[in-house]
């Protein structure tokens, strides 16, 4: 970027164009050589080039454990036919995708991309007596400084802490910049520098977290379309940005663009803040339980079991019936026993839509247990996942998973297997598992 901006500021366009053909063909020809990803050519049905692709990034032999098992788990990966992905998604994985997405779309319309690009235009209308290609150029060094201090403070702060401070600093900036473009009230000079302090909190947090929650927050098995679908939505939201802002600076002069930007600023932060877990040091099966957790939070006013005690109660006193809870809890799990209203659940009919009354297919029975007891199975179920994934025992391969999230996917992943097979022996129809070939 600095690159591109000091020619910007030395040299005419028609050279410029020159120079970025150039790295284009370049940056082509360096891409020949380099190795075809594994998961490409498994999907490709090339074993052996996927083999050798891995021993290549790895480092080692071709026939050493590594390998194999970096295969074998890249072969389970790529069973997930595209047409069940609907169904191999699972409720964390969603939850994810619609954050990302909303970070992403608001980390656009926050400004950070519009003003790298048009940096020429918006120093000459904000500084009008300062050189606007230096402040291009020392836009380009801040955004740098900028994407380091994100890369060293994201595992200090954390994600979610990183990405909050760095919305309500660039409130902060876009606020007071609108102010002084609109009413002048300190010397030219202030607009640049807080241009300059704006793309660079920008660069801190809120226009480097979401890329980094890309990789972390979605299951292996959907990373690669996870990641192209979040991908695809940020070029979008940056072209229709890119396209309006010069319309936006026409109809709402420069100070309410930085307002538009400030408002999108404010959503970003409360996104982060209500939506948005904390992923540092978090495995990927527990971010998943987090994004699960999160999704809960906001469901506290489903029906109560027999006790007629609804969750948003339980979050509401918690914290001046924390003891006793805990010592329940406790004395449930040192005894080995829950007391017996726990395994009594309240039965309910739901009907179901388009159907007679009068049918008994009509309803789905569901049974409502006591909150406090979903909560002690919640606690169970997270610490034996816990233990699986980090002490064990060495599960077979042919388990489904460690965790539930990860048991659906495989399984789908492995009835995809089944029907591909069938459909391959061409055995369709009635009789198809009693068919000699099948068998």
């Amino acid at each position: 970027m600095i690159a591109s901006y000091l020619l910007g500021w030395f040299l005419p366009y028609r050279y410029i164009i020159w120079v970025n053909l150039a790295v284009c063909l370049t940056y082509a020809s360096l891409m020949m050589t380099v190795t075809e990803t594994p998961i490409y050519l498994l999907r490709m049905n090339r074993l052996e080039d996927a083999t050798r692709a891995i021993a290549y990034y790895r480092g080692v032999s071709i026939s050493s454990k590594v390998v194999l098992d970096e295969l074998s788990k890249l072969k389970q990966q790529i069973n997930v036919a595209v047409e069940l992905l609907p169904t191999v998604i699972s409720p964390s994985t969603r939850r994810a995708m619609i954050i990302v997405a909303l970070l992403i779309g608001l980390q656009n319309t926050m400004g950070g991309n519009a003003v790298q690009v048009y940096a020429k235009e918006v120093f000459r209308q904000s500084a009008p007596k300062l050189s606007s290609n230096l402040c291009s150029v020392l836009l380009a060094v801040v955004i740098l400084l900028g994407n380091i201090m994100s890369g060293v403070l994201s595992d200090r702060l954390g994600r979610r802490f990183l990405l909050m401070t760095s919305c309500l600093g660039s409130l902060v900036c876009l606020v007071v910049m609108g102010v002084q473009v609109q009413i002048s009230f300190a010397p030219a000079w202030l607009s640049a520098v807080l241009c300059l302090c704006y793309n660079f909190i920008f660069s801190a947090g809120a226009g480097t977290v979401p890329f980094l929650l890309i990789a972390e927050v979605f299951i292996p098995e959907v990373q690669s379309l996870a990641a192209m679908i979040q991908i695809i939505s940020m070029w979008l939201s940056s072209f229709v940005l890119l396209y309006i802002f010069p319309f936006m600076v026409k109809f709402l002069g420069m100070y309410g663009t930085y307002y538009v930007f400030a408002v999108a600023s404010v959503a970003c932060f409360l996104v982060s803040y209500f939506l948005v877990p904390e992923t540092k040091g978090l495995s990927n099966a527990q971010i998943q339980l987090e994004f699960l957790r999160s999704r809960k939070k906001s469901r506290k006013n489903i029906s109560p079991g027999l006790d007629g005690i609804p969750g948003r109660v339980w979050v509401l006193a918690i914290k001046e019936l924390e003891p006793q809870v805990l010592s329940l809890m406790t004395n449930c799990l040192v005894q080995g026993r829950v007391p017996r209203r726990w395994k009594t659940g309240k039965l309910v009919l739901l009907r179901k839509a388009g159907k007679p009354e009068d049918q008994p297919s009509a309803y789905r029975p569901i049974v409502l247990l006591d909150e406090i007891c979903k909560v002690l199975e919640r606690i169970l179920a997270a610490r034996l996942s816990k233990h699986l994934e980090n002490v064990g025992p060495n599960l077979s391969e042919n388990h489904r998973g460690k965790t539930y999230h990860e048991a659906v996917v495989r399984a789908t992943a492995g009835v995809a297997q089944i029907v591909r097979q069938i459909r391959g022996l061409g055995l369709t129809g009635p009789g198809t598992l009693h068919h000699p070939d099948w068998r």
